[in-house]
């Protein structure tokens, strides 16, 4: 679950670092006339939206590092499981994002059956 807890998070720190990367490239740089001078003020705002933005794709980014290495070492703890149905069926849903009716179809078990080894395999992994 933390998995997809994970995923959600960098797709949201992903999704603002686009916003705040197209907000920033929007800012354009200032008319130019030859009876206005123009101090600071705009260039200090992209300055400030670039900063923004690459603190975010960078806080995105250890996410991302975060979730690769905890997902490892949660395919390790699926794949190390006793029975060997459930570290399929765990990894096939939470790894692989699967949906019950499309594991019980791959598994040659009924759906409701997939339900019943899913809260089953989830007990074990959790007392492991």
């Amino acid at each position: 679950k933390k998995i997809k807890q994970l995923k959600i998070r960098i797709k949201y720190l992903r999704q603002r670092a686009r916003e705040m990367r197209q907000k920033a490239l929007s800012l354009g740089s200032p008319a130019l006339d030859k009876d206005i001078v123009q101090t600071s003020g705009a260039g200090d705002k992209m300055a400030e939206q670039v900063a923004e933005y690459l603190d975010l794709e960078r806080e995105a980014e250890e996410v991302a590092l975060s979730l690769t290495k905890k997902r490892q070492q949660m395919i390790d703890r699926i794949l190390e499981m006793d029975d060997h149905r459930y570290a399929e069926v765990l990894y096939k849903y939470y790894v692989e994002d699967k949906r019950l009716k499309v594991i019980a179809l791959e598994m040659g078990y009924s759906y409701g059956r997939i339900r019943h080894m899913i809260r089953e395999a989830e007990r074990e992994f959790d007392q492991s």
